[in-house]
């Protein structure tokens, strides 16, 4: 089975993959089921320590919670994990498309992501299919969303990519959440190819569903441990033998260096992953492990 990404609403699982030309292919399946498993002498499965176990069926995930026991087995794996589980014996190799994307804050000082009271002056994206850097920045300091939030949010819809990827994703994308929750825009809804969402990790912040947001900075870190920074002008030197070409721009103005910078920061990540094809290489990963 061809998987790249996968989510549940209620107990309806939507698969997302690519046929060979490239193309999105998103699958709902309404026929799988909640269940765990109770200790019971007649019963036909077996739990790891030997125990005779039944299992039990319920309507939705959140119903294992209500219907458990303290003695349940398997009541605690995600849903998601189950399916993959049962109904997935194998996950094939599929045509992956990616977005790189960086962002810069119209600030004086460092902008907190969870605030996000600076207005975005720019955002780069380059896409994996296209092999193009498309830039969208600020005009004057009013414009911000009709220069860059409602362009870029619609790109994304229109693209949708199977991961979007960042230097520290969490400045990044929490970054833009909470400035489109400015505006009151859904930004992962609105991206999403099924238009629904899914919570991370951190509380309040929502991800699109369908999409996976990476860290490319933490995939990097996994692979080479002994760097003596993971700033990118310094990760960019050492490895690909070329710093920030534009070092010190005025992040409190609007202004072309810093454009500049956040284009040359987008090219150097596309540049690092053809140098060490991290994603492949965590690709094959998943698919071994199934997640």
């Amino acid at each position: 089975m061809k998987l790249l990404n996968i989510y549940n609403k209620k107990r309806i699982i939507y698969t997302f993959s690519r046929d060979e030309k490239g193309n999105q292919i998103v699958k709902k399946d309404s026929n799988f089921f909640p269940f765990f498993y109770e200790p019971d002498k007649d019963g036909n499965f077996k739990g790891y320590d030997g125990t005779p176990l039944k299992r039990i069926y319920v309507e939705e995930p959140y119903d294992v919670y209500n219907a458990r026991s303290d003695d349940s087995f398997s009541a605690d794996i995600k849903y998601t994990s189950n399916y993959m589980v049962h109904k997935v014996d194998k996950i094939e190799e599929c045509i992956t498309k990616y977005i790189f994307i960086d962002i810069e804050v119209l600030a004086k000082e460092f902008p907190e992501p969870s605030k996000a009271k600076y207005p975005i002056s720019c955002i780069s994206a380059w896409d994996s299919f296209s092999k193009k850097i498309n830039t969208w920045s600020l005009k004057t300091v009013d414009s911000e969303k009709e220069d860059i939030l409602k362009p870029f949010m619609e790109y994304l819809a229109k693209e949708k990519p199977d991961i979007i990827l960042a230097w520290n994703v969490s400045f990044d994308y929490i970054y833009l959440f909470n400035r489109y929750k400015h505006f009151k825009i859904n930004f992962p809804k609105n991206i999403s190819p099924i238009r629904e969402v899914r919570l991370g990790e951190e509380r309040d912040i929502f991800y699109p569903a369908g999409i996976s947001v990476v860290d490319y900075l933490r995939l990097f870190k996994k692979v080479k441990m002994r760097d003596a920074s993971y700033a990118l002008d310094y990760i960019g030197e050492k490895h690909l033998k070329r710093g920030k070409k534009y070092k010190n721009p005025y992040f409190g103005s609007i202004n072309e260096e810093v454009v500049l910078r956040n284009r040359d920061d987008v090219d150097m990540l596309v540049a690092l992953e053809e140098k060490f094809k991290l994603l492949p290489y965590y690709d094959e990963i998943r698919r071994m492990s199934k997640v």
